[in-house]
This record gives structure tokens, C-alpha cells and sequence, in this order.
């Protein structure tokens, strides 16, 4: 059992959680919560009511799951925003590589440039089914049912060396502009080429210094 929520020296919870593992395998993540704080602490869109003893909230409706689980085509600003999270964290894995830093430049990739990186292959997909959002499920479960970019997502997860890191980082940008041009022809807005480009001489100039300790 794991308490999240638990503090020394506090005596008050709007909410209180209490994860729980079974013997007969059943899991149950529990929360006690204040009625009016329901609304604020929903981060699951498959909660239910397990008791209310005021019998008020048995017929609350917990499903948010358009709201925390569906991706809508992304605006121009959404789509810049995205592209430019990519391009330019990838500057700080890169510079993680050169330094030898591999703690660093595995966090930058494994997080924000991944991260980012999955918005966009999101946006792909929309973009190439001709949808305007679709449901990836939790963590973005369903993203690997799309077998075009499944093989490319499990290999960038892999980041076991320096060397690898470097291998993904390079195949992020690369895969970067190649969505990101797609997804602008079809939804018909701009994709600025030059950050890429930019990324690119960065790169070059930085790796090939790479045993710089100074970089």
C-alpha cells in the first residue's frame, strides 16, 4: 500500500489517497475526498463512486475522457509551439552528448523532447486519417496501434549510451521535419523550416567538438 497524500504534521486532507494491492490480484486506488473538491482532484476519467454516505454523489459523472484522453488538430500556434519544444530541447540534448553528461542529455530526450516529439506524431496521424481528434487513451496507449511510427517511438525509448542518444536525437529532428512538413501541407499551415535547419548546423558544429569538456 502506498499513501501519496500523507504529510507529517498535517491534520486536515481535502483528499486522501490510499493505493492499495490485494492478494486475489484486484488493485484499488482509493480516495477520500471533501465533496466540494471532486471536480479538482479527477485525474482518472474512469473514477466511480465507491460511497457517499449523504447519498448526493452516486450519480456523479466522472467521465472526462474527451476533456484528459482526445487530441483535437492543433492551431497554428499549437503547432508552432510543439515544433519549436522539439527544436530547441534538442539543443540541450545535444549539448548533454558533447559533454559526456549522460544523465542530462537522456533526461532532455526521454522527457520534454519525447514528450513534444508524441504531440506531433499525434497531430500526423490526425492529419493523415482526416480527423479532427481521436482518443489515445491513458499515457497515450492507442499511439502504438499506428504501425507507421511504432518501430520509431520503442527505438527513441532506448537510450542505453551516449551513442544511442545521439543516434535518437538525430532521428527525432529528421522525423520532426518530415511530420512537420506533412501535417502543413495537409492542414494547410506554415511550418517554419529554418529552426530545423538551424538544429541541424547546431548539431554539426557542436558533435564534431564533442570531446570539448568545455562546450
Amino acid at each position: 500500500m502506498q499513501e501519496p497524500d500523507f504529510e507529517l504534521d498535517r491534520k486536515h486532507y481535502n483528499v486522501y489517497g490510499y493505493l492499495m494491492q490485494f492478494r486475489n490480484m484486484t488493485r484499488i486506488d482509493l480516495r477520500l475526498m471533501q465533496p466540494d473538491s471532486i471536480l479538482e482532484y479527477i485525474d482518472d476519467a474512469y473514477s466511480k463512486v465507491l460511497l457517499d454516505k449523504t447519498g448526493n454523489y452516486q450519480q456523479f459523472n466522472f467521465n472526462k475522457e474527451e476533456e484528459m484522453y482526445v487530441t483535437k488538430v492543433a492551431t497554428q500556434y499549437e503547432f508552432n509551439k510543439i515544433v519549436n519544444e522539439i527544436y530547441w530541447v534538442s539543443t540541450y540534448v545535444i549539448k548533454g552528448i558533447a559533454r559526456k553528461d549522460f544523465m542530462y542529455a537522456e533526461y532532455m530526450l526521454a522527457n520534454p523532447v519525447k514528450n513534444a516529439f508524441i504531440k506531433l506524431i499525434k497531430q500526423y496521424i490526425l492529419s493523415k486519417k482526416d480527423l479532427e481528434e481521436y482518443n489515445f487513451g491513458k499515457v497515450n496507449q492507442h499511439i502504438l496501434e499506428h504501425e507507421e511510427i511504432k518501430d520509431s517511438l520503442i527505438k527513441i525509448s532506448c537510450n542505453v549510451s551516449l551513442e544511442s542518444i545521439e543516434e535518437n536525437i538525430k532521428l527525432i529532428v529528421e522525423q520532426t521535419n518530415e511530420l512537420a512538413t506533412k501535417i502543413a501541407l495537409k492542414q494547410d499551415i506554415k511550418y517554419n523550416k529554418v529552426e530545423y535547419n538551424a538544429v541541424k548546423f547546431y548539431m554539426a558544429n557542436i558533435l564534431k567538438t564533442k570531446d570539448d569538456s568545455h562546450v
